[in-house]
């Protein structure tokens, strides 16, 4: 009886440590029940962003993104300087990439045909964790999103 309690238990855990590890995401979730591609999509608004460890002051800036599960998305950037406002808008589609674990974005309206690769650090239905390095600049850029 105590070898069967004792086996039990010791599956128990290691099916635990198996499912606890199986995450694909740094920041989670370890399990989803939802796809990917629908916890991607809706409408999201970024309420932090961290450029190489210094934190954006967001109350002159407002970036929101439709992202819809059939690969397109509308984008709109808001910059306000001396009380006017500046808008930029953009459109166009979005993949998953590397055993989704990375988004390209590809911009085709306006028609640059640009593409931004972020990495995911997190992607839950409430909120979304993008990456990306800007080799520009050399900077890291971290984009927390939550629903708008």
């Amino acid at each position: 009886m105590k070898k069967t309690m004792l086996f039990s238990v010791a599956s128990l855990l290691g099916v635990a440590l198996l499912v606890g590890s199986c995450g694909k995401y740094p920041e989670g979730p370890n399990f989803a029940l939802s796809s990917k591609a629908s916890r991607l999509a809706g409408d999201w608004k970024a309420t932090s962003v961290n450029q190489s460890g210094t934190e954006w002051n967001l109350s002159n800036l407002s970036l929101t993104n439709t992202i819809t599960k059939d690969g397109s998305y509308n984008a709109s950037t808001i910059i306000t300087v001396f009380g006017v406002p500046t808008t930029y808008s953009s459109e166009g589609n979005w993949e998953f990439y590397d055993k989704k674990t990375k988004l390209i974005f590809t911009e085709t309206n306006p028609a640059t045909n640009s593409k931004d690769t972020f990495d995911i650090l997190m992607l839950k239905k409430d909120m979304v964790k993008l990456k990306q390095f800007d080799y520009d600049s050399g900077d890291t850029f971290t984009y927390t999103y939550e629903p708008k």
